[in-house]
């Protein structure tokens, strides 16, 4: 479950704040203003960044459920040690 969780946060930071190679993010995020903007909202976002963990969770393709979640674990460690080793 913890795996999980962190694998959406993850999807729905990539979604709604990095810009990605070659830009993918901010190209996705640029579409979905067309349709009202889905990615624009953190939260709103991480509704359907959960939908899409809930169903890739299971059987094979589970890995990316893991991809996601191992990311994002790296990402909150070194966010932490950043904060830690700020003055």
């Amino acid at each position: 479950m913890l795996l999980s969780i962190l694998a959406t946060w993850r999807l729905t930071s990539l979604l709604t704040y990095e810009e990605g190679p070659a830009a993918i993010f901010t190209t996705a995020r640029a579409i979905s203003r067309r349709y009202n903007g889905p990615l624009d909202c953190f939260w709103c976002a991480s509704v359907w960044a959960a939908g899409l963990i809930a169903l890739l969770a299971g059987g094979r393709r589970g890995w990316l459920v893991r991809l996601l979640g191992l990311s994002a674990g790296a990402v909150v460690v070194d966010a932490a040690m950043t904060k830690a080793n700020s003055p």
